[in-house]
């Protein structure tokens, strides 16, 4: 079976909803623009067709009562490898974890862990940068938060200014 090569905007062009259009007050359509990704990312064609197919074996994960369980510890552990070795990470020393509901579930997980288990640190510093999900969490469940400023020379734009990080 030949398989076609992906090009990158087939890529692009696999995400759900990137086709919608909407009806602006004046009566014209509009293609949807999204730039809302940290928090919602919209989803690609090729994660929800296999999502679609796992869910036939739908189970609980770390179970080996039945097939479908099997199934589920399988390709979860799968996923969990694939993306350790995608960011170059040594499952000896880091693991990554699923949130299910955005980056702002997962920066709540990290927040109250923070919290539990070094409760006597209770400032956490977020770049003025962040997008909410990673700030929000943390004025939640971390106590005070302090923002670092950005440095504002024309030369380091969008980098962290060190000195008064320092102060």
């Amino acid at each position: 079976m030949n398989k076609k090569l992906l090009t990158i905007e087939d890529i692009q062009n696999d995400f759900l909803g990137v086709d919608t259009t909407y009806k602006t007050i004046g009566g014209k359509s509009t293609r949807r623009l999204y730039f809302d990704s940290t928090a919602s990312t919209l989803m690609m064609g090729s994660a929800f067709r296999a999502g679609r197919k796992f869910l036939e074996h739908y189970s609980n994960t770390h179970s080996e009562m039945h097939f479908s369980a099997k199934i589920a510890t399988e390709t979860y552990n799968w996923v969990h490898d694939k993306i350790l070795n995608f960011v170059g990470a040594d499952p000896e020393e880091y693991t990554c974890f699923f949130t299910g509901s955005g980056v702002t579930a997962g920066m709540n997980r990290i927040a109250r862990t923070f919290k539990h288990q070094r409760s006597e640190k209770d400032i956490v510093l977020v770049s003025i940068m962040e997008h909410h999900s990673n700030d929000l969490p943390h004025r939640k469940h971390g106590g005070k938060v302090i923002h670092i400023p950005v440095d504002t020379h024309e030369s380091k734009m969008g980098c962290i200014d060190m000195e008064l990080l320092e102060h």
